[in-house]
Parts: structure tokens; C-alpha cells; sequence
């Protein structure tokens, strides 16, 4: 994303394996993408643990009395420091989705009605009737 507005996101750091080295929540000089200095890798929020694992950074997120006890403040960035984490390129060369790269931040009702405004277009950002996609509902 366009690094100006990074600066509303967690921004991220990945090594040639896709492995997450560093996450900052919302800072002020985003990092940059290595080769592109306008856009900055940012977290779309969307994060998956194994059960045990997420249990354990959680407790000892609630043992630090200097936690903020916030995900993007505290979990991710202990979680890439204990952890091998690794991240999904939205709209990579491969992927569910690279051939429309479409999403939101919903984050606000704003922006959860813009995104809804969007869907309704005549011809909307994203293919809603892709065959091998089905909505269910």
C-alpha cells in the first residue's frame, strides 16, 4: 500500500522467505517495501495461530504489567520474536485472489459502508461470480 497511508496499519519487515522480521502497529515512518520506497508492506489484521500457540503468548502477554494488551502493540511483535512467522502476500503472483486484489479496511463505519457501496457497482472491484468461489449465505 501507498506508504502515506501505512501509517493507519501494522507495517511489516519480511526476509526472501516470507518470514516476518519485524511488525510495528501504526507507525509513523512506515517501513518500506526493499526496491520500491513508495509502498510499505501492511498487515491486513487477519492472522492465524494454532490454538496453543496463541494461548501461550496470550498468558504471558497478561503476565507483563507493561503490555498495552493490544494484538498489534504486543502479541505480533512477541509472537515474531518467539516464533517463526510467516506471512501470505495478498494478491501475490499466486493466490485466491491476485487476479482482483481487492480489500478494504473496515475499521471504521466509514469504511465498512464504502465497502459495501463498492460491492453494489455495476461491475464491482471484485469478480463476486467466480465459479470456484461460491458465497454462502
Amino acid at each position: 500500500m501507498p506508504v502515506e497511508e501505512a501509517r493507519s496499519f501494522g507495517v511489516l519487515s519480511i526476509n526472501e522467505d516470507k518470514r516476518i522480521a519485524a511488525f510495528v502497529e501504526k507507525p509513523e515512518h512506515p517501513a518500506t517495501i526493499a526496491g520500491n520506497p513508495a509502498k510499505s508492506l501492511a498487515s491486513m489484521g487477519i492472522y492465524i495461530f494454532s490454538s496453543d500457540a496463541l494461548i501461550e503468548l496470550l498468558e504471558k502477554d497478561a503476565q507483563n504489567p507493561a503490555s498495552s494488551d493490544d494484538f498489534g502493540h504486543d502479541i505480533i511483535p512477541e509472537a515474531i520474536k518467539q516464533k517463526n512467522v510467516y506471512t501470505y502476500r495478498f494478491g501475490d503472483a499466486v493466490g485466491r485472489v491476485s487476479q482482483d486484489a481487492y480489500w478494504r479496511d473496515v475499521g471504521t463505519i466509514d469504511s465498512f459502508y464504502q465497502a459495501n457501496m463498492d460491492l453494489l457497482q455495476p461491475v464491482p472491484p471484485i469478480n463476486l461470480y467466480q465459479n470456484d468461489w461460491p458465497i454462502r449465505s
